[in-house]
């Protein structure tokens, strides 16, 4: 999915819920690179240096989205598919300095922006480094931005309770993706 905001991706994470009784929202940030290089800290998604072949970026010269799966030998060790290239994707975090790091290193942090991860199809293999962050307005939109939603309850066997869960909402007030309880 691309040509989407911050807000509308957060309001289908919350309509998704609601539909299944599954509680999906779009990922914190850590969890993104996480998913993205494994627990080995890997540059990109694959074991290795950059390859073309295993990703879509501008170097691969498509020029343009493609279909999630398309390179099956760019996949994490978790099995996430075009965590490298193809689309920013929106998270649920806004653009923070890191833990640890100072807050007023630049005057973009705070809550003006949202982290997106994993480059796109127009930008070099620089921007599709798992740990590469960058940043967008939430109400931007455009054909090189889409989401991947996740779920905290991906292993838990069906219950009640994650049938009870609240689906994920927005607080249009303050701007937040707010995730299930």
């Amino acid at each position: 999915v691309v040509g989407v905001n911050w807000h509308e991706a957060c309001a289908y994470a919350g309509w998704l819920s609601a539909v299944t009784g599954t509680p999906y929202a779009l990922p914190p940030e850590t969890h993104w690179e996480k998913a993205a290089r494994g627990t080995n800290g890997r540059i990109y998604p694959w074991d290795g240096p950059f390859d073309s072949s295993r990703c879509n970026t501008v170097e691969s010269v498509i020029r343009q989205p493609t279909p999630v799966g398309l390179f099956p030998n760019g996949a994490s060790p978790f099995g996430l598919m075009d965590a490298a290239g193809c689309v920013w994707e929106w998270s649920e975090s806004y653009y923070q300095a890191y833990p640890g790091g100072d807050p007023q290193a630049s005057s973009e942090f705070g809550e003006n922006y949202c982290v997106v991860r994993g480059g796109s199809w127009n930008n070099n293999h620089r921007n599709a480094r798992c740990a590469y962050r960058n940043r967008n307005v939430p109400d931007n939109f455009n054909n090189n931005t889409g989401f991947r939603l996740f779920s905290h309850d991906f292993h838990a066997p069906a219950s009640k309770a994650r049938l009870s869960r609240k689906p994920a909402a927005v607080d249009t007030e303050n701007q937040r993706c707010l995730t299930p309880a």
